[in-house]
């Protein structure tokens, strides 16, 4: 199993975003996930301009991805 390194972010409203760039999205576009919409192609300055998400906000994110078959190194 390929682990994917993820940066793990938040939205204004504290809904916490997945973001990885393992090739899978569209050319421009890194890696999404979130709990609500799943998986979608998202800029790669979401990074930079969302607040870092803390291990307690994102351990449940952490852990669908888990569940879905996805080994996460949390960066």
């Amino acid at each position: 199993m390929t682990t994917i390194n993820v940066h793990f972010r938040k939205w204004e409203d504290e809904d916490v975003i997945a973001l990885w760039n393992d090739g899978s999205a569209s050319t421009g576009y890194i890696a999404s996930y979130e709990h609500i919409g799943q998986h979608g192609d998202a800029s790669p300055e979401l990074i930079s301009e969302l607040q870092e998400a803390t291990k307690e906000e994102y351990t449940p994110l952490l852990k669908e991805l888990e569940s879905i078959g996805y080994s996460v190194n949390a960066i």
